[in-house]
């Protein structure tokens, strides 16, 4: 249940983040022990909106939980992405 409610809980968020106006994205882990091994060096990487996570191994993910993922990269995962403060579009 906690892996399909966190999917959902990202998929959202993606869907925020694209239409945000904002430029950036951000890894976040939950920065404890049970952080797996393949997340770890993820935590703090920036890419643009729109690109695709590019994990150690190789696998692609839209974003932390993405159901289209490999199982061992989402399962129990408890990362999340976040928009990059400063990055925003503007109109200036």
């Amino acid at each position: 249940a906690l892996t399909e409610v966190m999917c959902s809980v990202n998929e959202g968020r993606f869907l925020a983040i694209n239409r945000s106006g904002f430029r950036e994205q951000q890894w976040f882990t939950a920065m404890d022990e049970r952080v797996r091994v393949q997340h770890r060096p993820m935590h703090g990487k920036i890419i643009k909106v729109g690109e695709m996570w590019v994990m150690p191994d190789g696998s692609y993910l839209r974003h932390p939980g993405d159901m289209n993922g490999p199982a061992y990269q989402i399962i129990n995962c408890r990362c999340i992405s976040i928009v990059v403060e400063g990055s925003h579009i503007t109109n200036d």
